[in-house]
């Protein structure tokens, strides 16, 4: 049996029995396709963010959506992370959003899936945060400032691309998660699930998660366009 993956750019049919994968954790390397990867699941809000913000300068081979804003603040470099008219909403205000936190799943040489982590404490708005977004996109990031989980190891994006699902790839992503934090003091990952999305929080349920809280969101514009009412957060105590 084969399955047809297909993408903006080529068609690619995989064998059930070549569906190998590595897991590991990225690199500075890996920052653009991370982002394109999180861009194809977010429903629109990586440039709901970014692309009213800056006039993207095509430094990167990519279309002018705001994934480069987006690969910037996840690489290590600081040259890359400066955006902009020198406007850096993440560097030197303690935002530890870096790849190298990130669990990527590779296949033949391409990502497809990851998750983006960093200390759940740290989610914040920064001073160029506060500066550069508008009270819509502040108050989108303040649900996630309100109800964060105090020495938890946050996933922020999580993501598998088909057909690479229900094949224990998200479990080894999670697992390779759930060490990091463990060898790194944390003793619970926390994760947020849209109501809508009711397999992932079934999934997300068999690998020791449960519902803490359930947060109204319907009345901001972003969850609105998604047709998103509640937002769960989740926890896995370690």
């Amino acid at each position: 049996m084969y399955i047809t993956l297909i993408n903006k750019y080529m068609t690619t049919h995989l064998s059930k029995n070549d569906l190998s994968y590595d897991i590991d954790f990225g690199t500075n390397d890996d920052c653009l396709e991370v982002a394109q990867l999180f861009d194809e699941a977010s429903e629109g809000l990586v440039k709901y963010y970014h692309d009213d913000i800056f006039n993207i300068s095509g430094d990167l081979p990519i279309p002018s959506t705001g994934i480069t804003e987006f690969a910037k603040f996840m690489s290590s470099s600081e040259t890359q992370r400066v955006y902009h008219d020198n406007v850096d909403l993440y560097k030197n205000e303690g935002y530890l959003y870096k790849i190298e936190k990130a669990v990527k799943a590779t296949h033949r040489d391409k990502i497809v899936g990851a998750a983006i982590c960093l200390p759940h404490n740290n989610v914040h708005l920064t001073d160029n945060m506060k500066n550069h977004f508008n009270d819509e996109k502040k108050a989108h990031i303040q649900v996630y400032i309100d109800n964060k989980i105090a020495d938890a190891w946050f996933i922020e994006q999580f993501i598998v691309k088909p057909p690479f699902t229900r094949q224990g790839m998200g479990t080894q992503i999670l697992n390779k998660v759930k060490t990091y934090a463990s060898d790194n003091s944390y003793s619970k990952v926390s994760i947020f699930c849209y109501d809508k999305n009711t397999g992932s929080k079934t999934f997300l349920e068999g690998q020791g998660f449960s519902v803490t809280k359930t947060i109204d969101v319907s009345s901001h514009p972003f969850f609105q366009s998604i047709s998103v009412n509640n937002l769960h957060q989740m926890v896995c105590t370690l």
